[in-house]
This record gives C-alpha cells, structure tokens and sequence, in this order.
C-alpha cells in the first residue's frame, strides 16, 4: 500500500475505485460459486486473495484522495465520522496526503503481527493487568501524540518516522490485548457455550460501533 498510494496520485482516482471494485466484485463472485459447486481449494483460495487484497491496496488510498473532490474542507468532519477521522487528521494535523494514511496502516499491521507473536513472552514478563493497562492506555496516548508530533517536529521525514515508530507500539500493545481477551475468553468459558459467548460478544462488538458512528454524525 505504501507504493499503491505514490502511484495512486498520478492516476484517475474514480476510474480507479471503479475497476478495483469490479476486480474484488468478480473475485468475490468467484470464490462464491467455486465453493456451491465444490472446485474450491486452497491454492485458488490464496490467489483470489491476494488479488482481493492487492486491489484494496490501491482501492483505500483512491477513496481517501477521492473526498476532497467531493467535500469542502468544512465538511469533513461530518462526511468522515461513518468511517474514522483518519483522513482529516491527517491532511489537518499533520498537512499530509494519502502517504501518510498507508504509513499509520502499515505500521499498525506490522506491530500487530508482532505484538502477537511476542505475547507469549510479554506475559510471563510483564503479567496480564500490566499489559491489560498498558494497551489501554496506548490508544490514549496514540491519538495525542499525534498533536504533540504535529507541533514539535517540523522535518518531513522525522514526522514520519515518529508516526510509524508510535503505530507499531501501540499496534503491538493492542495485539497484546486482543491475545489476552482472546486466551481468557478461551480458559473461563465452557466450550459448550463458547460459540454462542463469541457470537454476543461479535453482535456487541457491531452495535457498539455502530452506535459510535451514529453519534458523531
């Protein structure tokens, strides 16, 4: 994604979101009826997905560089928050462009995969409240760094080294915490009741944010 958003810029982002739709739209479509008539494996499975996925890779950084054609500054707020205020944040705070978006991401992915990897280890070093605290405390302190980044260093490419480093730290830490829900979750609940557990949690987990999105409108 990082190389998709340079080369995004120099492209026709609506015809773009277009045929990237259609491609995960005929993938999709694919991958549907290989499964009704039984021809599905896993090999066709994985290249279906990384066409999916290769497309989304360039499909994000489109939309995102697509909504200042279509709203006024002003207005970006209102017409973000069904989604995040990831773009507005970063185009206001940080007087950046699609760029900065596939940075933020990318890191956040890396120290995810990292944070779960390393979990093991984090528990038996830190204990579960500590890294329960830890995590929480990360998304806090995630979103006013930003602010404190913005102010501060005034070297592009300082910025952006600051703003990976962060987002791979608490991306980890925020692994760290879904392991931890995730392997409690495991341990204290019955297995026989453990599919229905997951299923609440999913539906509470939807309304919630749902409800979120309702409210910043």
């Amino acid at each position: 994604m990082p190389f998709a958003g340079a080369i995004v810029e120099r492209m026709n982002k609506k015809q773009l979101m277009i045929w990237m739709d259609w491609i995960r739209g005929i993938c999709v479509g694919l991958i549907a009826s290989m499964l009704v008539i039984g021809s599905l494996n896993q090999w066709i499975l994985l290249g279906l997905t990384l066409i999916i996925s290769s497309a989304e890779a360039f499909r994000i950084p489109a939309s995102t560089a697509f909504i200042p054609e279509i709203l006024k500054e002003e207005c970006y707020e209102q017409g973000l928050s069904f989604n995040c205020l990831q773009a507005p944040l970063v185009s206001q705070v940080f007087s950046a462009g699609e760029m900065m978006l596939s940075v933020i991401s990318v890191a956040f992915m890396l120290g995810m995969i990292i944070g779960a990897v390393v979990y093991p280890t984090m528990k038996a070093k830190f204990g579960k409240k500590m890294i329960y605290r830890l995590g929480i405390l990360s998304i806090a302190f995630y979103y006013f760094s930003f602010v404190i980044e913005a102010i501060w260093i005034h070297s592009v490419l300082g910025l952006y080294l600051c703003v990976c480093i962060v987002s791979f730290g608490v991306g980890s830490l925020v692994a760290a915490v879904n392991c931890l829900v995730n392997v409690e979750i495991m341990k204290e609940i019955d297995t026989a009741y453990l599919a229905r557990v997951s299923a609440l949690l999913s539906s509470a987990g939807f309304i919630g944010k749902w409800r979120g999105r309702l409210l910043h409108r």
